[in-house]
C-alpha cells in the first residue's frame, strides 16, 4: 500500500529509511480523506493535530473547543486558510514529512527518548497522532494510537 501523496520516486526522508519503508509508514498513518476534520480537530489526510501545526509554525491562535476541551483548534497564518489546507493533499503529506523528520530529529538529538522496546517507526508515529505526551505515558496509549503504533511496528 502506498499513499496517495508521495511521488513515485519520494525523497529520502528520514535517514537510514528506504523509500519503500517510509511510502509504507505514511501510507499506514494515511488515516482519512484529505478534506476531513476530525472529531478531535485534527485535519487532513494524516489528522495533523492543531498543536503541532502550530509548533511548525505553519499556524497559531491554539486552543480548545467545546465544554470537554478536547478539540483543539487553531488559525492558519496567512495567506493560508483551513478551507486551502484540508483541499491541498500534497500541502498535507509535505507537512506531515517535515513533522515526522523534525520528530526524528529531536530523537537522534537526544531532545526526545525513544520508549524502551519501541522501534523507530512505532515511536515516530506515536509522536504524530499523541505529541510529545504519547512518549511520556507509552504504556497507557488510547488503544487507537496503539493499533496505529502497531501497524508500523516492523517498517523500521
Amino acid at each position: 500500500m502506498t499513499t496517495r501523496f508521495v511521488q513515485r520516486s519520494p525523497r529520502i526522508v528520514l535517514p537510514g529509511v528506504s523509500a519503500i519503508a517510509w511510502q509504507r509508514f505514511a501510507a499506514a498513518l494515511e488515516t482519512q480523506a484529505p478534506s476531513v476534520v476530525s472529531a478531535t480537530g485534527a485535519l487532513g489526510a494524516y489528522e495533523l493535530q492543531p498543536r503541532r501545526l502550530v509548533e511548525l509554525k505553519f499556524a497559531d491562535n491554539l486552543r480548545h473547543e467545546g465544554n470537554d476541551r478536547i478539540v483543539q483548534v487553531c488559525d492558519f497564518i496567512a495567506p493560508m486558510t483551513r478551507e486551502r489546507f484540508l483541499a491541498d493533499p500534497r500541502l498535507q503529506y509535505s507537512l506531515f514529512a517535515r513533522s515526522i523528520a523534525l520528530y526524528n530529529q529531536q530523537l537522534t538529538t537526544g531532545e526526545l527518548i525513544q520508549p524502551w522496546g519501541a522501534t523507530r517507526a512505532e515511536t515516530l508515529a506515536a509522536l504524530h497522532i499523541g505529541g510529545r505526551g504519547a512518549l511520556k505515558d507509552w504504556t497507557k496509549l488510547f488503544d487507537r494510537t496503539r493499533m496505529r503504533c502497531d501497524a508500523v511496528r516492523e517498517i523500521f
